[in-house]
């Protein structure tokens, strides 16, 4: 069976009054799903980055994370995940 591991970034810093998370690097979170690859013998069939919307950026983990408004004037935050797609055992 085809299945999927989400790598989100590490919380470096969580959200504080008027100051935005501040989350790891892209290449660590890549480092990060590589030793977990090899700590558990996986051979990936396909590894991507998927750019994701978050609604509670102080409980979710990224690098590159930016805001942008929406039509309905709030803001969003956007987290860099990698995801690894494997087949199960």
């Amino acid at each position: 069976m085809m299945t999927f591991q989400d790598f989100p970034p590490r919380l470096l810093e969580p959200k504080r009054l008027f100051r935005d998370a501040v989350y790891g690097e892209v290449r660590d979170t890549v480092r990060t799903a590589d030793a977990w690859m090899k700590e558990h013998g996986i051979r990936p069939l396909n590894v991507e980055t998927l750019v994701l919307p978050v609604a509670f950026p102080a409980e979710s983990t990224n690098a590159g994370s930016t805001a942008s408004s929406v039509d309905t004037g709030h803001l969003i935050t956007w987290l860099q995940v990698v995801r690894v797609w494997y087949e199960s055992k």
